[in-house]
């Protein structure tokens, strides 16, 4: 025997750690609520009913398959489906790379697009599960922000990595820079008991210098930097809003790191994965309805 063929036997004898799937990414697929915008999941290789979900928002660039691949080894070892979204520049063709950002965009409410692209991943593949995390960075963490703000009671966590600009929960301002005319704009008001029992991560490098959203944005309004010019400044002004509510969100700093994803997103892992510890809940076997949505969806892909 070569040493080439002592090679082969070896490496055939390596067990891997944990189960392969052939088919962990999804293609980038159209929602079928709004095809203008699209989706890519990863999976694990074992999917049951209670399988959890956590959707991770691109920031400005719209890197939904580096974001995506992020957290690769989260999805592996926690056992998590991970939905990535993509929100496209110039959706009504006028080049605005921001409206993802603020939820609504002229008649689109970018908060129900999200819940239907989870909806429909969770339909196919046969989950149990109403609620999921949220991570965004960037323009994604602005998502992330006012998302959290209207919808509470639907996540297990969430995460605000590097956000441009923020939305406080100020009642005295109004949309985007507070909450006070909620109901009008959204037709909803703000669950402070939901957001009370909700883990939120507020996540930042100490280096970030990001000028963040200013005046060139389509959807400015005026007084938006009030809450900082920096990310960090914008992330104590939100955290100072919260706890004034009796909300007590994990402030996180990343030494020496800067507005760069992969520096940050371990810090968010790490706060996903004791979130996750505490929401698991023993569900039954999966049923056959499960069973033929899977078989489904892999015949799709």
């Amino acid at each position: 025997m070569n040493v080439r063929e002592t090679e082969v036997v070896e490496l055939a004898q390596l067990k891997p750690q944990f189960t392969s799937n052939p088919k962990e990414i999804t293609p980038i697929t159209a929602c079928r609520f709004d095809p203008r915008f699209c989706y890519s999941i990863r999976r694990p290789a074992n999917v049951t009913p209670d399988t959890p979900v956590l959707v991770v928002i691109h920031g400005n660039m719209r890197s939904l398959e580096r974001t995506r691949d992020a957290f690769t080894d989260f999805t592996r070892w926690n056992d998590c489906i991970v939905i990535a979204p993509l929100f496209p520049v110039g959706v009504l063709g006028d080049d605005n790379k921001d409206g993802f950002k603020f939820l609504l965009e002229g008649e689109i409410r970018y908060d129900l697009v999200l819940l239907a692209i989870v909806e429909e991943v969770t339909t196919r593949l046969g989950l149990t599960a109403t609620q999921f995390g949220l991570f965004g960075f960037a323009g994604g963490a602005q998502f992330t922000n006012r998302f959290m703000l209207l919808h509470a009671s639907r996540l297990w966590a969430a995460s605000i990595a590097a956000p441009g600009s923020v939305t406080l929960l100020d009642f005295e301002k109004t949309w985007w820079l507070g909450v006070a005319d909620l109901e009008a704009r959204f037709g909803t008001t703000v669950n402070l008991d939901a957001l009370r029992s909700l883990p939120i991560q507020l996540l930042v490098g100490t280096a970030d210098v990001d000028p963040g959203t200013d005046e060139t944005s389509l959807s400015w309004v005026p007084n938006g930097r009030d809450a900082g010019e920096t990310a960090y400044a914008r992330l104590q002004s939100l955290s100072e809003s919260l706890v004034e509510q009796d909300i007590s969100p994990e402030f996180c700093l990343v030494p020496r790191k800067g507005h760069e994803l992969l520096d940050l997103v371990d810090s968010a892992k790490y706060f996903f994965r004791r979130s996750l510890e505490k929401v698991r809940t023993t569900h039954a076997s999966p049923t056959q309805d499960h069973l033929q949505n899977r078989e489904d969806f892999d015949d799709q892909f």
